[in-house]
């Protein structure tokens, strides 16, 4: 009996904790990508500022066959988004220029002739 008290008084504050952290979405974005899916949601806090909350949420497989999901999040606040977005910005920069320069870089088997031996 003193038992299944601590379980149900456990469940009462684990639940009420969970809807403390639940906001209502204001605006929302998804992209997904493969196994994983973002979320971009803007949220109201309780003081009436606006904040943005990127999750990341992946289904990992177990052995047996069964799964769960695994969520990672962000919570970016109104006087950091400028900050934020100027590196987000230089990171895409970079590895689009990255990419550009590497594609065009010669492979080191394209030297060769396709009729050409290559005596190992």
């Amino acid at each position: 009996m003193e038992n299944s008290n601590i379980t149900s008084r456990n469940n009462y504050f684990r639940n009420r904790r969970r809807r403390s952290f639940r906001t209502p979405i204001l605006y929302s974005r998804s992209v997904r990508a493969g196994r994983r899916v973002y979320h971009f949601d803007v949220k109201k806090s309780k003081s009436g500022s606006l904040f943005m909350t990127i999750s990341e949420i992946k289904k990992i497989n177990r052995r047996d066959g069964s799964y769960y999901f695994k969520r990672n999040r962000i919570f970016l606040y109104y006087e950091d988004i400028d900050k934020f977005a100027d590196n987000f910005n230089h990171i895409i920069d970079y590895i689009r220029s990255s990419i550009t320069s590497i594609q065009s870089e010669p492979t080191s088997y394209s030297n060769y002739d396709d009729n050409e031996q290559l005596n190992l």
